[in-house]
């Protein structure tokens, strides 16, 4: 093996992970200086709509060894933990690879988003954590957030609170899985 490629190979291992829970995520270490050199067709994002706004977010997760899902906004990965929302300049991007998909979460879908939900190996009260999606009827607005199985609500963060949607009438919570299961 030639030292160019040894190098290459060190430096994709020291700026990316992938998880080993539930399906294993690929993610990619970033900084918000350096966002603007990732091709977004290459990585898992949706339009959200917070503030009267439509935005280009992708998954992301912060660098902490917990690995807490989140949001891209702007250059920042913002995450909920604790009851906070926290900005992050140096984050994880989720890479797309072709089988990810959004699934809602219902009663008869709960065990398979148990089986195929994307993590980035987070764990809470012995289950994994998963990158969820809440759309709040009505009013157009989407946001990204953590789904814990054992608490049964995707947790986001918004203008810099903490906040809990369970799936009921007035939202759609949604998990993020993969039709190639681990």
């Amino acid at each position: 093996m030639k030292p160019s490629s040894m190098l290459i190979g060190l430096v994709a291992l020291i700026t990316s992970f992938t998880s080993s829970a539930a399906v294993q995520g690929e993610y990619l270490k970033t900084s918000s200086w350096q966002l603007k050199y990732i091709d977004e067709s290459r990585y898992v994002w949706i339009y959200s709509y917070e503030y009267g706004q439509r935005k280009f977010s992708p998954v992301c997760t912060d660098t902490s060894p917990r690995k807490v899902p989140g949001k891209l906004v702007g250059n920042v990965c913002y995450v909920e933990w604790a009851g906070q929302e926290y900005a992050n300049n140096y984050f994880y991007v989720l890479r797309d690879t072709g089988y990810m998909q959004f699934t809602r979460l219902t009663r008869a879908s709960e065990d398979r988003i148990i089986q195929t939900g994307v993590t980035p190996g987070t764990i809470d009260e012995g289950y994994p954590v998963y990158h969820c999606k809440i759309e709040i009827s009505g009013t157009g607005e989407v946001f990204l957030g953590k789904y814990i199985p054992s608490r049964n609500g995707c947790y986001y963060g918004f203008e810099g609170g903490n906040y809990k949607s369970m799936h009921d009438n007035s939202v759609t919570l949604s998990v993020l899985t993969s039709s190639r299961g681990y």
